[in-house]
């Protein structure tokens, strides 16, 4: 694929990823077993196969699972990828270490990109639950935070980190995984809003639309009939004191408010 420019490659990335994106919407509503509903399941699998190669043209990372001598490296450039984005500096550098010892966690899906002996990208699950309003609690998994260097984001590589673990967290036997995040980026991997599955977002009013909360089933069907409310873990809040006590051990970093921010 080496003839192709960068542009091109990005421009058949992203119209691959649409057109998967409408087939997985599509899958939702055809009856399993059918042919219709195999003939679409084959075709998010190519469409899979083609991203992978595509990515694997523009980028050259290897993704493997997180090790302990990477954590520092990994908390360094989450801290890189957040830092004055959502407010000025940044915790989830701190989730992120703290997390590990959690029993949320799942150690399964804690991946890394690296390239050239450098981690680039990083990315993390948890095990969540979205409780029904009849009562029953369904076993969910959320991911995030997704962490890309500055200078990496844009070129793919936390693209190509969801797909693999997305596609690790369906063998695992999850059935949807939530995401709280832009929806202009998310919807290329199939998310779609929580409300259209039947599952809010705690704390937010119903008839409010919370369109940063999404939900992408990876088991066709796991969540027909579902009405519920899904909340964060625990573990993704965090104490201002505890971050900043956690933070004096990287090198100083300019809080900044900006524009944008949500705090």
């Amino acid at each position: 694929m080496n003839h192709y420019t960068i542009y091109e490659l990005l421009e058949a990335r992203r119209s691959i990823a649409s057109t998967q994106s409408k087939c997985e919407k599509a899958l939702l509503k055809l009856q399993p077993g059918k042919s219709q509903h195999t003939l679409t399941a084959h075709r998010i699998a190519a469409f899979k196969i083609a991203l992978e190669l595509i990515d694997q043209e523009l980028t050259r990372m290897t993704i493997r699972p997180e090790e302990p001598k990477d954590y520092r490296e990994a908390e360094e450039l989450t801290r890189e990828a957040f830092w004055n984005k959502y407010r000025p500096g940044c915790f989830e550098h701190y989730v992120l270490h703290r997390y590990r010892s959690r029993p949320e966690f799942v150690k399964e899906l804690d991946y890394v990109a690296e390239e050239d002996g450098k981690l680039v990208a990083h990315i993390m699950y948890s095990h969540a639950i979205i409780t029904t309003d009849d009562g029953r609690v369904i076993p969910i998994m959320v991911f995030g935070p997704v962490s890309v260097l500055p200078e990496k984001q844009g070129k793919g590589y936390g693209s190509r980190l969801i797909r693999r673990t997305l596609d690790l967290a369906e063998k695992l036997g999850c059935g949807a995984v939530a995401i709280t995040g832009d929806p202009a980026y998310y919807h290329r991997f199939g998310f779609v809003s929580g409300s259209a599955l039947g599952v809010y977002y705690g704390g937010v009013p119903r008839t409010e639309e919370a369109p940063f909360f999404m939900v992408k089933e990876l088991k066709a069907g796991f969540l027909r009939g579902v009405t519920g409310v899904y909340k964060d873990p625990e573990g993704y809040f965090a104490a201002d004191d505890d971050v900043d006590a956690f933070d004096a051990g990287f090198p100083p970093k300019e809080k900044k408010k900006l524009p944008g921010q949500l705090v």
